[in-house]
């Protein structure tokens, strides 16, 4: 049984490691931004739990999301946790050239990519920064094992 759970701010890479860690293992990766949306759409808190107990129940997963409280229950049953601790610099440097390819169709959104989703990633993204510690502390909290990763340990990570 393997269960990965990857947390990360915006722009992190989240879902790139964790697709990358689910070829090298060969098992599904899940990522948490939809079992919160169906595209533009929100899903209720009941659709949104039912999904999220449905990856819970596999034997082997990678989950991908930013630490939303609502998926704790994700953290309690991983055996890896894997916080990507990326600079500042680079991540918002990510989040801008994320919103100039989606904007001209050189990489699928899942979202519409205007300047308000963009000013809102970068706020987020700060959220995120301005939380880290507290955050790593709590992470660090669960029985699972954790892992700590910066850009340049992240391009050669592995399990």
């Amino acid at each position: 049984m393997t269960r990965i759970y990857i947390i990360g701010t915006v722009g992190s890479g989240k879902s790139t490691f964790a697709h990358r860690l689910s070829m090298r293992y060969s098992i599904p990766h899940f990522e948490l931004d939809d079992v919160v949306y169906n595209g533009n759409y929100k899903r209720t808190q009941k659709e949104r739990d039912q999904l999220f107990n449905e990856i819970l129940s596999k034997k082997d997963w990678v989950i991908e999301d930013v630490g939303r409280p609502c998926f704790q229950s994700g953290l309690q049953q991983a055996d890896t946790i894997i916080y990507l601790n990326i600079s500042p610099h680079i991540l918002k440097k990510r989040i801008i050239k994320r919103y100039f390819k989606q904007k001209f169709g050189l990489e699928k959104a899942n979202y519409t990519p205007t300047w308000a989703m963009l000013k809102q990633m970068l706020r987020w993204c700060q959220q995120d920064l301005d939380k880290r510690e507290m955050l790593m502390k709590q992470l660090q909290s669960h029985s699972a094992e954790f892992i700590s990763l910066d850009e340049h340990q992240l391009k050669h990570f592995t399990l």
